[in-house]
């Protein structure tokens, strides 16, 4: 039931994403995928739930030029981790959804950096691009996940 209200919304961020990263500088990126899985693993219930963050990355990396299948196994290294880890720490307050969502794009820019640069070579984020990249994710993540709290209980009503 779950994968029905995640993999639309999560398709809907990804074409946003998709849309909008080509158009602002290379500073102002926000990762709403990985928001997407992040929601998801808190929530998480079953298998279908690490499907649906398999197929979102996958996704993404059809629409992006990195290299196929390291999105993927990035987000489900951080789905295992956010998964195991909300057992320990409650994701309910705006603090502790901000902080989560930015450690977890440095944990996602440093699997995917090493993996590019392990097969591919050479290709890495500058420092500064990545502290932006991780502020500006850990900023939207729970607007984010308010809005998908909020569309998650109409769905089930």
């Amino acid at each position: 039931m779950t994968i029905l209200i995640y993999l639309p919304i999560g398709f809907l961020f990804l074409l946003l994403q998709s849309s909008l990263s080509p158009l602002l500088p290379r500073l102002f990126y926000i990762d709403l995928i990985l928001i997407m899985a992040f929601f998801i693993a808190q929530r998480s219930r079953g298998w279908s739930d690490v499907g649906a963050v398999f197929l979102l990355g996958y996704t993404q990396d059809l629409f992006s030029t990195s290299l196929l299948g390291i999105t993927p196994i990035s987000l489900l290294l951080i789905f295992l981790l956010v998964h195991y880890g909300s057992r320990v720490v409650e994701f309910n307050h705006p603090y502790t959804v901000a902080s989560g969502a930015a450690l977890l794009e440095g944990v996602h820019l440093a699997i995917v950096s090493g993996l590019q640069h392990l097969f591919q070579g050479g290709t890495s984020i500058s420092p500064t691009m990545a502290v932006a990249r991780m502020a500006l994710t850990g900023l939207f993540a729970f607007p984010l996940f308010y809005g998908l709290t909020s569309i998650e209980r109409r769905v089930k009503e």
